[in-house]
Order: structure tokens, then sequence, then C-alpha cells
């Protein structure tokens, strides 16, 4: 989306584009002038099209199982197969969801979902369903015949009611049939495909694709919901959007080897040609030639008599005269005949022979074929066909379905070249050797942890070259910068050691100043404290003096009191008494009373 709108931004009335983004507005796109198909030539009806091709699908398929050419297609089946799992370990073969943006690293919620598509393409569904029996490894055989056979992958996009593709099916390409696009040129028309089913009136104006079993249409999809995938594409205006398989090059190769080996097989079933005739010159009753044929079988019959050597007394002028009927095995040449259309068969299916178990021919080629190399060879022949095999079946699964799901990831091959690793470090060697590179850089651009000297800096020897010449430039700038550096300190240290002695006398003043600047804050300090504790000594004194007082007149007014309440409980004395009493005063609050007792 990014792309689509810094395009715009730079097209004349970019504005009105970027508006129309913005509002949803649906921006009309162009069309082409020229025909892409031709209307004329759909096959099918009802504005279907259908492959035009003299050799139908089952010829194809009847083709693909003669012996030779199953060979080459087992082959690549067991080829791809081993890539239908993830890798085990560092180097193993496999396949495996990667961000788009190589540079970046993933998230752990990306590795996450990462991992969930990786499960999606194991098991062939993001849900379970017990009908659906097909593992990737089948899946992955059941689409690479038939692109190998008919060139046409198809498979089902099954989505969920979110409208995400929980499932991928594998179906026949062979009953798909493709509903006509309107690139025919701007003056002709193609008719309007009419839905056949109950499920095809709802997406009538986007249906793409048709199947037709028994002749009958039984199912109609939309582009998102089949994927219709070539190999081998072409602009023949009749064949656009069908693939050309590599069976239809090789009619006239795979009639050969059939009649080839036709041909030998009926020299041991039906033929009926004898080895030779056996003439007896001379006459001889029936009963001696009945003795001569039983002792003639009994001489040469089973695999020890065969190169027996019969021993026989005849009379004066009879004889033994053989006629041979065997043919010359070199007359028609059919060891090297078959071996010449099994390398043309290899050739188109860009197959070294060797791989399939055939002898391959070493009169052509360049030097690299010639070579009695196998390995080579293969090597060779994978980098031919394996290769663009793997890489059309990767693309596929990312426009089909990973861009469908999730567009920040795609789907790659792992260790698609078992050499990939050792010729990926042998590059590095090469690279380091050469002083293009150096290992830091290597081990950054392997994602590897950087290597740190005890001071925490990046060890030097991982940024050292190996080429020889530059090591010794190397070398060089290092000393240059070491030797500048030691100069730089001794200068430092220098200038450190004249300060030091010119802050020597100043350093004994400042220590003396410092000292008794010290003390005589020490003994303002202590004088200080003084003047508080005695401030705090007149602060209590005063404080409990107040409190004695307050004692004091407390006890005084309790002394009050009572004598009030004493005075008041004395009982009056008769007057007749002398009253002679004295009252003293005292602590207890006693009365003294002195009585006369003449008065009784």
């Amino acid at each position: 989306m990014d792309n689509i709108l810094d395009i715009c931004a730079t097209a004349p009335k970019a504005e009105e584009l970027l508006k129309a983004f913005a509002s949803g507005e649906k921006i009309k796109m162009g069309k082409p002038k020229s025909a892409i198909i031709d209307p004329y030539m759909t096959t099918g009806a009802n504005g279907l099209r259908q492959k035009p091709t003299a050799v139908p699908y089952s010829v194809l398929r009847r083709m693909a199982k003669v012996p030779a050419v199953a060979a080459i297609i087992n082959t690549r089946l067991n080829q791809v197969a081993r890539f239908s799992r993830r890798p085990r370990f560092e180097g193993d073969m496999g396949f495996k969801i990667v961000l788009k943006d190589r540079e970046a690293k993933m998230s752990e919620a990306q590795k996450k979902r990462a991992f969930e598509l990786e499960e999606f393409f194991m098991t062939t569904g993001a849900v379970p369903n017990a009908k659906r029996k097909d593992n990737f490894d089948k899946f992955m055989r059941k689409i690479v015949r038939d692109t190998l056979t008919l060139d046409v992958v198809t498979f089902e996009n099954v989505g969920n009611r979110k409208g995400t593709i929980a499932e991928i099916w594998a179906i026949d390409g062979a009953t798909i049939e493709l509903v006509a696009s309107d690139l025919t040129g701007a003056e002709r028309e193609m008719p309007v495909y009419e839905p056949m089913t109950r499920a095809g009136q709802s997406i009538a104006k986007d249906i793409s694709y048709v199947q037709r079993v028994n002749g009958q249409i039984i199912a109609e999809f939309t582009e998102d919901e089949l994927c219709f995938a070539i190999r081998n594409p072409q602009t023949d205006i009749n064949m656009v959007d069908f693939g050309m398989s590599e069976l239809e090059t090789l009619i006239e190769i795979v009639t050969g080897i059939m009649n080839s080996v036709r041909y030998n097989t009926s020299y041991f079933s039906e033929s009926h040609l004898p080895q030779g005739i056996l003439e007896i010159v001379g006459s001889y009753e029936d009963s001696h030639l009945e003795g001569f044929k039983k002792h003639w079988k009994a001489m040469t019959s089973g695999a020890s008599g065969k190169w027996a050597v019969p021993v026989m007394a005849l009379k004066e002028g009879a004889g033994f005269k053989f006629t041979n009927f065997k043919a010359n095995n070199r007359d028609m040449e059919f060891n090297e005949f078959l071996e010449f259309l099994f390398n043309i068969a290899c050739a188109v299916y860009q197959i070294d022979p060797n791989e399939v178990g055939f002898k391959s021919w070493t009169s052509g080629g360049n030097g690299a074929m010639k070579s009695d190399n196998t390995e080579v060879k293969i090597d060779q022949s994978k980098d031919k066909g394996f290769v663009p095999l793997m890489q059309f079946l990767a693309n596929t699964f990312n426009s089909e379905v990973v861009d469908r799901i999730d567009d920040q990831f795609a789907f790659t091959w792992i260790g698609i070249d078992e050499q990939d690793e050792e010729q990926k470090w042998a590059r590095y060697k090469e690279q380091i050797d050469s002083g293009v590179v150096v290992v830091a850089e290597i081990r950054k651009k392997e994602d590897m942890d950087e290597l740190l000297d005890e001071e925490g800096k990046p060890a030097q020897w991982t940024t050292a070259p190996g080429n020889p010449t530059l090591i010794q430039v190397f070398m060089a700038e290092v000393n240059a910068k070491m030797a500048e550096e030691q100069q730089a300190q001794q200068q430092q240290q220098g200038a450190i050691d004249g300060a030091q002695e010119k802050m020597t006398a100043d350093d004994t003043h400042s220590k003396a100043l410092e000292v008794m600047d010290k003390q005589h804050q020490q003994g303002l300090e202590a004088k200080k404290l003084d003047q508080e504790h005695q401030v705090n000594l007149e602060k209590i004194k005063h404080k409990q003096g107040l409190e004695g007082k307050q004692l004091d007149q407390k006890h005084q007014t309790n002394i009050e009191q009572m004598k009030a309440k004493a005075q008041a409980k004395k009982p009056p004395l008769k007057k007749s008494l002398i009253d002679s009493s004295e009252v003293l005063d005292s602590e207890e609050d006693e009365l003294q009373v002195s009585i006369e007792w003449g008065d009784y």
C-alpha cells in the first residue's frame, strides 16, 4: 500500500488519487486495448474456456504411466517431498515462514504467528477436520504430479466465517474450466457466464473458474477461492492462461519408447519364428528320426545343455545342415535407441538421467556434462529443473495462500541445495581471504553475538583482514595508532606529574588550613552545644519551680478545706462550764478542752 501511495503522490492529480484512497472510493482501472485471448476459441459453452489441444488430459495421464516417464516424475516427487517439513537442525532442508523484509527481526508475536502459518501448511488447515486426510507431504505430491503431467496446479482455499483461509484442498486440475475474461480487444465482447449452481448465484459476477465432472458443472469459484497456477505460460492467443506440459512435447518420444519396449517384449511373448531349421542329409526311417530327436533333445535341453556339443555317428554320405533364422540384435541398435529416447525425455524434464538411473550420453553438451563426475551433472540438473520447480511452488503458496492470510510473511524453502551451507561458508572464507570482509562483519551478517575483549570493546582480531597484503597495512595502522596513544599518554602523564609537584606545597598548606578550620569549627560546635545545654537546664528549672509552686498552692488549699470541714463538725459547749479551752493549731487539727469538775 505504501508503494501505491508513493506512486500516486508523484503522479498527475495526486491529490485526487490520495483523496480517493482515503475515502474508500473505487478507482477505475484501465483495460488493455489489445486482445489477450481469442473469444472465438472458447471450446466450452456459456462463456467457458477449455484448453484447445489435440492431446486431452486423460491421454497425458496415460503417457505419465509409461515406465521411463513415471521414473522421471517419481524422482521429482521424492525430491520435492523432502522439503515438506520444518528443518530439524541447522543446514537441514525443509520450508519456513519468514518476514518479507529479510533485514528486519521478528518480534515474539511475529514468531508465534509464523509458527501458526507453518502449522497451517503442515496440516493443510488451521482447524482439525476428520475429512481432510492430506498432510503437507501428500498435498505436495498431488499437486507436483499434476504440474509435471498436466502443467496445472489447482487447490481450493476454504474460508471461515471471517473470510480467512482455513483449509486448502488439492483438486483435479483436469476438471477445471476458466470463465472467459473480457480481455478480447476493444471491439469484441465475450458472452456472460450464467451461474449453474445455487451457491454460484450469490457470486455470479465474481466467478472465475468452474469444475465440470462427467459433463456437469458441480462447483463454481471466485479468484480467491481457487488457485489455478501453471509453470509454462504462453502468449499464444488461443492458449493464454493454459500451460504446456512436458508430455505434450514428448508425444513422439514417449510413443517411440512404448514401441521399442513393446517390440522387445513381444519378441519373447508373440514371436513364432524358430531359431533355425536342421536339415538331415540322407534317407532314414521314421523310427530313426524319432530316436534322433529324443537324443538331440536330451543332449541340449536345460541350462547345462545350452552349450553342449552333441556327438553322433553317421553313415557315409549322410550329414546335417542348419539354417539360422535369428536376426542380429545390432540391426535395430535397441539399446542405444532406447538410451537416446530416455535422454531426450530427461532433457525435456530438465533432469539428469543419472538421477533417474539411466545412462547419460556424453557426446554433447558443455564440459561439465561431458565430465564423468556424476555429482557435478546432478547438481547442474537440479539448477536447471529442480530449483525452478521449487521456486514456482513457493511463489504459488505466497500469492495464493500466505498473502491472503498475512502479507507481512513469505513462504520459503530452506536448504534447497544440500551444498548451500558449505558453499556459503566457502564464499565467506574467500571474501575474508581476499580482504573484502572481516570476521566481525560475517558474524553480524549471520546474527551472531559480537566478540568483546576485557574492556568491552570489539576483539581486535575480528576486525583484522585475512589477506596477507592487507594485514600488513592493518598492522601498520594499529602500530601507528598505538604509538600515538602512548605519546599522548606520556604527555598526559608529564602534565600530571608537573601539576602534582606544583600542588605539593599548596596541598600541605591547604591541609593545615583545613585542620585549623576543622578545629575552629569543632570549638564553635562545642560552645553552641554548651549554650543549648544551659538554656535547656534553665527551662527545666523554671518548669520545675512552677510545678512546685503549683503543688504548694494546691496543698495549702487542701489544708484550708480540711480545717473548714473540722470547724463545721465541732459540738457546742455549755455556758456554765468554764471555758478555758484553748484551741491550738496543729497539723492534726486537735481540739484541747479544759473542764472544771466543781460545776457538777
